[in-house]
């Protein structure tokens, strides 16, 4: 976010407030990689600090503000802005406590070098604060000379191209990609399916025993040509049952079963329908035909 686009807007609010802001408590710690003080300094609205900072981009900057005043009378904070201009520019946004009184930034260079251009030298650090009852306060609270990588101190280091996403992007093929699929159904040993297959027979041969048993009469099925047809495709149909839940029990898995089960299924209600409707046709022609 560019720092003009910050001034602008402020530039439009201040119009209309006749008081301006100031600050009277901002600390500015300056800590290594270690976490070790290199600096520290508490300073008030119009103060400077009293050195220059020399930042590495292992540094860490931590700065926080308190009390913000309009006539001496502490006012809520909405945005405080930290900005470092200089060779490159960088804006970073402080964070408000639940008061908004206090706002604070631990703000590591390593992680916003990228943001900076990479680009070392002597940088303005300013703070942008703004509270809605007031003029907003750009406060210029000293400078800063910060050294930063290259990007090729960056692919020395790396010792190939670095991955630096709008900047220096790498591509390099990678190995291909798979998938690691649940197992296939574990189906039993045939042995065992086909004692079961067995078991669906046996009620077939029971029935079939049974209509013999009791004389049964299957010259009405194909008595008419309607029938015919009708009665020999529902027998094959039923046939086809059988088949199916005899691979179901040797071969096929459920999801086979059920691609197969569920056309077979409509096929079997459509002809036996049929061969229902054929079979009433005919019964009420016979008795029509005995009437007369």
């Amino acid at each position: 976010m560019k720092i003009q686009d910050f001034l602008l807007v402020f530039v439009f609010i201040s119009v209309g407030f006749a008081s301006s802001l100031s600050v009277s408590d901002v600390e500015i710690r300056h800590l290594d990689a270690q976490s070790t003080g290199k600096f520290s300094q508490k300073i008030s609205h119009p103060t400077k600090l009293s050195t220059n900072l020399d930042i590495l981009s292992t540094d860490v900057l931590k700065v926080s503000l308190k009390a913000p005043l309009v006539d001496d009378s502490p006012v809520l904070l909405n945005n405080a802005l930290l900005s470092f201009e200089g060779p490159g520019q960088y804006t970073a946004i402080l964070e408000l406590d639940d008061n908004k009184y206090t706002a604070t930034i631990e703000l590591k260079i390593k992680s916003v070098q990228e943001a900076f251009d990479f680009k070392s030298g002597k940088y303005d650090i300013n703070l942008y604060l703004y509270a809605k009852t007031a003029k907003p306060l750009v406060y210029n609270i000293g400078k800063a000379s910060i050294s930063l990588p290259t990007l090729d101190d960056i692919r020395k280091a790396a010792g190939k191209q670095p991955k630096i996403a709008g900047v220096d992007e790498y591509f390099e093929l990678r190995p291909e990609i798979t998938h690691t699929f649940a197992p296939s159904e574990k189906l039993p040993p045939k042995i065992i399916s086909a004692f079961f297959a067995l078991l669906v027979l046996v009620p077939w041969v029971g029935f079939v025993g049974g209509l013999g048993y009791l004389k049964a009469n299957f010259n009405g099925l194909f008595s008419a040509n309607g029938n015919v047809v009708y009665g020999s495709s529902f027998i094959g149909v039923l046939s086809a049952w059988v088949v199916l839940f005899y691979l179901y029990f040797t071969i096929f898995n459920m999801f086979q079963l059920l691609a197969f089960g569920f056309p077979l299924s409509l096929v079997t209600l459509f002809v036996g329908r049929q061969a229902l409707i054929v079979k009433a046709e005919e019964r009420i022609k016979e008795e029509k035909s005995e009437r007369k």
